[in-house]
């Protein structure tokens, strides 16, 4: 071998060497941070017993193998000391979802990367949620008489802001809503204009 492949080789090491050590803390956060947010996932919905997940729909099957698998992985490729405490860790993720989807403020010395995972977490659940409502509501025409569906925008609709799909649908109930949709809803703009038109249609008291 010659000399200059002694030195392209011994480049090539050491570049490998120079990314690995700095690639490698951001890998071991990546882990710890999915790991927490996978836990998190099987903690709310794969308690399950071998005859329930035999049962369950193909789509769903899937994604919890799926789930299972990057759960081994992250637990992998975690450092030795987040992998020594992850009991507390994943005491703290419990804690600040509060055993559920609701994300709430992090207690005093929490570790940043719990916070991170249970915001990830809630973010994901809220994306999981919209689009359940959205196919739950696949057939619902806004009820202010524009002919949108529900999750589209109108071509004039300048409304954002507030709850619903595109920033601003108005669901009347959430919870009566999950499996089939009820009530009248009404897209951003016509919410809008419909509270306005309530506000400039009130009698004004006139002093005497």
């Amino acid at each position: 071998m010659q000399l200059a492949d002694v030195a392209a080789v011994a480049t090539v090491v050491a570049l490998l060497i120079l990314v690995y050590v700095h690639a490698k803390p951001a890998v071991n956060r990546w882990a710890t941070v999915k790991f927490l947010r996978v836990y998190s996932e099987m903690h709310w919905d794969d308690l399950l017993t071998r005859e329930q997940a035999r049962a369950l729909p193909w789509p769903r099957g899937l994604r919890r193998w799926r789930r299972n698998r990057v759960f081994r992985l992250t637990h992998h490729l975690m450092t030795r000391a987040h992998r020594i405490a992850q009991h507390d860790l994943l005491e703290q993720l419990r804690a600040a979802l509060n055993d559920g989807p609701t994300f709430l403020p992090p207690r005093v010395n929490c570790d940043p990367l719990v916070v991170e995972a249970a915001a990830v977490a809630q973010h994901d659940w809220n994306r999981r949620q919209n689009r359940l409502r959205a196919r739950v509501h696949k057939n619902v025409v806004c009820a202010g008489g524009c002919d949108t569906k529900y999750g589209k925008r109108r071509r004039d609709h300048s409304f954002c802001g507030g709850g619903g799909i595109e920033g601003g649908w108005f669901c009347p109930t959430n919870i009566s809503c999950l499996r089939e949709p009820s009530g009248e809803h009404y897209c951003g703009m016509c919410k809008l204009e419909n509270q306005l038109s309530t506000i400039f249609d009130q009698p004004r008291c006139r002093p005497d």
